[in-house]
């Protein structure tokens, strides 16, 4: 018997749009970390339906095929320096780059607000770990501040 613990959970499910016959459903749940949302999703070529979600206390994608609806992985986005009252917003921004122009290799790119910083990020796919990333963290009125030059460098006369 499953029951499931009380609270949000996401759940994704395919549906064959020519008879309306339900295929597949899935909930998103662990007793620990269940993913309450899922925000932003896209399918690639070879039939995976890649989605970001959002649990408590971090960012988290998956990775489903939508004839079966195995999940083949699921990723959190850990912070080495996380603290323990960690806020996450997410708003949709994922992009599954299956070939990788300079390493031919699969990439995912999120973004997403961390304790008010904008984090973008950049995952292999093969290895499951953060290629690059980078973060936003100050907007000042002083608009030389915003754009991202060095200071103190000077042209010639």
């Amino acid at each position: 018997d499953f029951i499931q613990q009380p609270g949000i959970h996401a759940f994704a499910y395919s549906v064959n749009a020519d008879s309306g016959n339900w295929n597949w459903g899935k909930y998103f749940y662990n007793s620990s970390q269940a993913i309450q949302q899922a925000k932003g999703c896209q399918v690639g070529r070879q039939g995976k339906l890649i989605f970001q979600g959002n649990t408590l206390v971090m960012p988290t994608i998956v990775q489903i095929d939508i004839l079966t609806g195995q999940i083949d992985f699921v990723i959190s986005i850990d912070f080495i320096d996380q603290s323990l009252e960690n806020v996450f917003q997410q708003f949709g921004a994922l992009y599954f780059d299956e070939e990788d122009p300079k390493t031919g290799q699969p990439h995912f790119y999120s973004s997403f607000i961390h304790n008010d910083q904008i984090q973008v990020v950049k995952i292999d796919e093969s290895r499951m770990e953060v290629v690059w990333s980078y973060k936003f963290s100050k907007v000042s009125a002083n608009a030389y501040e915003n754009i991202k030059v060095p200071r103190f460098l000077h042209q010639d006369q």
